[in-house]
């Protein structure tokens, strides 16, 4: 669900706020703020400075969350509401929280569009989960309160859905209505339900076996996770190490990216608070100009390296001579990962292992090249290599390199 500082956080639950006095709770959510931004981190939970702003995504994420609860809750209680009504709950409580403070931060979009984008995710879910016996509910909205680390930092999340599929067998749902899907390696280093999974094993010492469930709603996709202990103690200590930032950090400096569309704090922030100016604004708009223009060269650069790269293989070339320069045309390898439906199981097995050896960080992005070139020199362990064998290809691609020739005895280059 989106929250209102950023539109890809979850909601802070209510009871993460501290109680004058009370040991410092930590969530997801404030460590993810941290991580993009420590000064928003600071205007939200140091400062407590409330803005009435909310994200449209944010809005419609908590309207499918309602409507998604209420379906369960009416489940439970062995009634299966038919999809007009949970549609019409949803549509009574957009209209009935609407306002607006809610922002539509996109140029090309309205807010009836994602009342629409909200309904279809409804529509989809219901249709591609009916009849919803997918295993017993045994939690909707359920808050979690457990520790983490050698310091027993409290920590709190809400788990959308927690399901038991079997004796000790449990399954972490979580509700997404992003529009972006992760990358598989992504997904298999999310922390925010990981964690749930050690929360869940620590208050319920009976759980033998944790699947974790994303529903990506706009997509009608369904992601599936299984952690071992290992991985789970990597998102753990990478989520410690953060707390420990966040505690020695006196500055809180702002980080500015692609986020701060959508931030609340815009107005307050300071790096937004620099005055315009028209010569600042000439040069904005000279900039951009260039980059468009930089743009199209690239798009005809690709298109002329793929005519030249032909040109020379079908000659038997290697260097292809002109008007005093020359292009030397080499065929280049670098290694990727394969497209696939299987590929998620293997990812597991690798990150796994990873994790084992002490190579992964859940911050860490893994590197197909590098692994590639990896496993090309015989330097995995040995279930490592049968892990990525399968994952990864190897892709050529013509290295194109121009040469300038100096002229000879003073007269122009023959």
């Amino acid at each position: 669900m989106g929250g209102g500082l950023f539109p890809e956080l979850e909601p802070e639950p209510e009871a993460a706020a501290d109680a004058p006095g009370q040991r410092k709770r930590w969530s997801h959510s404030k460590l993810e703020c941290y991580r993009n931004c420590p000064r928003a981190y600071r205007f939200r939970y140091i400062d407590r400075i409330r803005t009435e702003r909310e994200s449209i995504e944010g809005f419609m994420g908590a309207r499918v969350h309602e409507a998604l609860e209420r379906l369960y809750q009416q489940v439970v209680m062995t009634r299966l509401p038919p999809v007009e009504e949970v549609v019409e709950h949803y549509h009574d409580r957009w209209r009935a929280e609407f306002s607006t403070n809610v922002e539509v931060i996109r140029p090309d979009r309205t807010a009836d569009d994602y009342r629409r984008l909200g309904e279809e995710c409804l529509r989809t879910f219901y249709r591609l989960r009916h009849p919803f016996d997918d295993g017993r509910t045994v939690g909707l909205e359920k808050t979690l309160e457990f520790t983490i680390g050698p310091g027993n930092h409290p920590m709190i999340g809400v788990i959308d859905r927690l399901v038991e599929v079997g004796p000790g067998q449990y399954e972490i749902h979580d509700y997404k209505t992003r529009q972006r899907l992760p990358d598989p390696w992504d997904l298999e280093r999310d922390p925010q339900l990981a964690l749930y999974q050690h929360g869940l094993v620590q208050l319920q010492p009976e759980v033998r076996s944790v699947r974790l469930v994303w529903h990506y709603l706009v997509h009608g996709r369904v992601l599936v996770s299984e952690r071992t202990p290992e991985r789970v103690r990597v998102a753990v200590g990478e989520a410690v190490r953060t707390i420990e930032r966040i505690e020695a950090d006196q500055a809180f400096e702002p980080r500015e990216s692609p986020l701060c569309r959508w931030c609340e704090y815009r107005p307050i922030c300071p790096v937004f608070q620099e005055p315009r100016t028209e010569a600042g604004a000439a040069l904005v708009r000279r900039y951009g100009e260039l980059k468009r223009r930089v743009e199209e060269l690239r798009l005809a650069q690709a298109g002329l390296r793929e005519e030249v790269a032909a040109y020379a293989r079908a000659r038997g070339l290697e260097t292809i001579r002109g008007d005093g320069s020359s292009l030397e045309v080499e065929r280049r390898s670098r290694w990727i990962e394969k497209a696939g439906e299987d590929g998620g199981a293997l990812r597991a097995r690798v990150l796994d292992r990873l994790a084992e050896l002490g190579l992964l960080a859940s911050s860490v992005t893994l590197d197909a090249d590098a692994l590639g070139a990896a496993l090309e020199a015989g330097r995995l362990p040995p279930d490592v290599s049968d892990a990525v064998r399968p994952l990864l290809e190897k892709k050529y691609y013509p290295h194109i390199a121009l040469h300038e020739e100096e002229a000879r005895g003073g007269g122009p280059a023959p």
